[in-house]
């Protein structure tokens, strides 16, 4: 997703790679030494935004369909995205090079995918059960009751690899050390994709069950597993983002409590000592939920907080908030302190240049939807702001 590659849940479908028009904003000609690269999705297209600051098309977004996620391989010569179509929530993985020069692959979902990561030369994507549904309030989320570890009627999550070429069916992806028999259990581990840890391997969020304690584990290209964190309770870690420097790993805990809103807190963990430190919400009125994480170059750990149903009493709301736009904050000790900037999701360029996607989020019982599309802003060290793109649902920076 961004430059610390954060990856989380989201998915779309696409046919075929076809040219598109660029408003006025995003043919917005900013000093070639300062342009990012990056791909933008909105409800039309996949496009690239090159070293010109000119966009050039990937691949179209069929009608119906959202594209959630964004991730470049670590090359930066390929996309892939997660896509949902709105009306069912059916998801697909799909992937592309970036040049917009090739064929589109795509597959199609048996089980609900939430997450998806380039490993190599090959895709990986994680799978929340079969049972996963979209839930009533015509968001795109699935309800967590079905696909998040956590609650008893989780149904067992797998991370499936899928080929470097061609569109054969993906295959489990082999986690040596996490099977059930190894752990004493008799139900099947829980493994959700957190995202890359670079040249080192995945991250993934494992569990012997659905419902107990889960951890972090790196895996390595033979899949061979090893223990980054253990995370102390059954909430399940999203958002995962690293440090530019690979040392520090944060994660959203996303909770579903009978008889609380969720309420999401980052920890940020010391990758080398697998310690983590709780960033709590910053108090206020109704509960904090956290839209996305990221970092900074310098390792600082920035989060996108909203207010959602509340107060915390009673049942947890049924039906999501008014559309209200996040306030970035970044840490300050073990609490959060504003910057002053809103939005729902950023990445750090670098030289105080950070790219913004704003407009307003919805918080339902199950998390945030980021809905409608937003403003993607890149933001300059001296308070300026250049808009790239309109009605954006997913970005993402290349990698430097």
């Amino acid at each position: 997703m961004t430059r610390s590659r954060a990856v989380v849940a989201g998915l779309v479908v696409v046919v075929a790679a076809t040219a598109c028009q660029t408003s006025a904003d995003e043919r917005g000609s900013a000093p070639q030494e300062t342009v990012v690269r990056l791909a933008v999705a909105d409800g039309t297209s996949v496009r690239v935004r090159g070293t010109t600051g000119s966009f050039s098309p990937v691949a179209r977004v069929p009608a119906g369909w959202r594209v959630e996620r964004l991730v470049w391989s670590d090359d930066a010569d390929r996309l892939a995205w997660l896509a949902v179509q709105v009306s069912t929530g059916a998801t697909r993985v799909v992937e592309a090079p970036a040049a917009g020069d090739g064929p589109v692959r795509q597959w199609t979902c048996a089980a609900r995918c939430g997450t998806v990561a380039f490993r190599g030369d090959g895709l990986v994507a994680d799978a929340m059960g079969s049972d996963a549904t979209a839930p009533d309030d015509g968001s795109t989320a699935p309800s967590p009751a079905k696909t998040a570890p956590g609650t008893d009627e989780t149904a067992p999550a797998s991370v499936n690899r899928y080929p470097a070429t061609g569109t054969a069916d993906p295959e489990p992806l082999p986690l040596t050390g996490l099977s059930a028999e190894n752990l004493g259990v008799e139900r099947p581990v829980v493994a959700l994709l957190l995202g890359t840890g670079g040249a080192d391997g995945l991250l993934v969020v494992t569990a012997a069950a659905p419902g107990v304690s889960s951890a972090i584990h790196r895996v390595a290209e033979d899949g061979t597993t090893s223990l980054v964190h253990e995370t102390g309770g059954t909430a399940v870690p999203r958002h995962g983002a690293l440090s530019p420097d690979g040392t520090q790993l944060a994660y959203t805990v996303d909770r579903a409590v009978a008889g609380c809103p969720p309420t999401d807190t980052v920890v940020l963990v010391d990758v080398a000592s697998g310690e983590g430190v709780p960033i709590a919400p910053s108090s206020a009125t109704a509960p904090q939920f956290v839209s996305d994480v990221w970092f900074d170059e310098a390792g600082t750990v920035y989060a996108a907080l909203l207010e959602g149903p509340g107060p915390c009493t009673g049942a947890p709301a049924s039906t999501p908030t008014a559309p209200v736009t996040a306030e970035v904050y970044r840490r300050d000790g073990t609490t959060w302190k504003s910057t002053g900037a809103r939005a729902s999701q950023g990445a750090d360029l670098g030289e105080g240049r950070t790219v913004l996607l704003t407009g307003p989020s919805t918080v339902g019982p199950d998390g945030v939807h980021r809905s409608p599309p937003g403003t993607l802003t890149l933001s300059d060290a001296s308070g300026s702001d250049q808009i790239l793109a309109r009605a954006v649902t997913a970005f993402a920076v290349a990698p430097s």
